[in-house]
């Protein structure tokens, strides 16, 4: 018992030295994009190609734009070397029998596709556009819950 007291009156007397002697982790402190890159996506990219009900686009001169992926941020579509970059225009979005106009700008062209972003968007385009994002999800069963109102009826109601 004596043993068992001396032992612990010599951890409590020693520790904070032992502590104190430890080597501190230094992270280090110049952390620059190349060496550590940060990522920047804000949004789930949906694939076109793996949606069971596809999304359309089209640009404001009505030409139809084949979607590569989606995301609420903005889209990718395949290059038709008709764009330039840093281009704004009006797109609209059709997934079933939804549709939603958006203005996106042209950040990226590719050699196969043409990377854009959604500008200028208000509240109501912005949850339109996160309603969309889970409608997919959701019609693709790739969410991992079943989305329904209070009364069981279906969740997602579009509203013009």
């Amino acid at each position: 018992m004596l043993r068992a007291f001396l032992l612990f009156l010599m951890l409590i007397i020693l520790a904070p030295t032992i502590v104190d002697a430890m080597p501190a982790y230094n992270p280090p402190l110049n952390l620059d994009e190349e060496n550590y890159p940060i990522d920047r996506r804000e949004f789930v990219r949906l694939k076109n190609k793996n949606m069971k009900i596809k999304l359309f686009a089209t640009n404001s001169n009505g030409q139809n734009l084949e979607i590569i992926d989606f995301s609420r941020g903005g889209i990718a579509f395949a290059n038709q070397n008709n764009f330039t970059q840093g281009e704004n225009f009006t797109l609209n979005l059709k997934y079933g029998n939804y549709a939603i106009p958006v203005e996106a700008n042209i950040i990226a062209i590719e050699k196969n596709k043409v990377r854009t972003k959604f500008i200028n968007l208000d509240i109501p385009k912005q949850n339109k556009l996160f309603y969309l994002s889970s409608k997919i999800e959701y019609d693709n069963k790739w969410l991992k819950t079943k989305l329904s109102g209070q009364d069981g009826e279906e969740f997602f109601e579009w509203e013009s």
